[in-house]
């Protein structure tokens, strides 16, 4: 697990206006997708709702700190992230399954990236906009009207590219 300042600084970051979008997991012993954390925060309209954690790549910051940074700065400063292994391979040594669109999702005039998994360590104090935090099974995730339609369309691709076809389809009928 790692802290943003034990992250280098590379010569060549992502482009300008890069975004990350973290997804806390938790897997079992053969690598499998068990369940997800999301934090809870109120929208423009002043509802609250579920969703990942993110924010911007800051200049001259890998992918990799800037998940660092994100991650302390919504579950606070003990809270440690690093990127999770991929999904299990199938027996010809490919993903079970591959996302379809690699295409970015377009929402409130902000392109947001497939969300990246991250395994999370440490005590998780959510705070600034974050009011809560919580892991959720992935056969019970929250209902879609405490998530947004945006955040729901990119928690249905990032079942499917973990391995979960299945869910992510059962998500999209509603």
């Amino acid at each position: 697990m790692t802290r943003p300042e034990e992250v280098p600084l590379v010569e060549e970051p992502p482009g300008e206006g890069a975004w990350v979008d973290v997804v806390p997991v938790r897997r079992d012993g053969s690598g499998r997708l068990v369940a997800v954390g999301l934090i809870r925060t109120a929208g423009v309209d002043g509802e609250e709702r579920w969703t990942t954690i993110g924010g911007a790549v800051l200049p001259g910051e890998t992918i990799e700190r800037a998940i660092a940074r994100c991650v302390g700065e919504t579950l606070g400063t003990e809270a440690r992230a690093q990127l999770s292994p991929p999904p299990p391979l199938g027996p010809a040594g490919k993903p079970l399954h591959t996302r379809r669109d690699d295409s970015p999702l377009q929402t409130d005039q902000r392109e947001i990236e497939a969300p990246l998994a991250v395994e999370i360590q440490g005590r998780l104090v959510p705070h600034g906009a974050a009011r809560r935090f919580a892991w959720f099974l992935v056969t019970a995730l929250p209902v879609r009207g405490e998530v947004s339609a945006a955040q729901w369309a990119l928690l249905a691709d990032f079942l499917e590219a973990q391995g979960e076809p299945g869910l992510a389809d059962r998500m999209r009928q509603f």
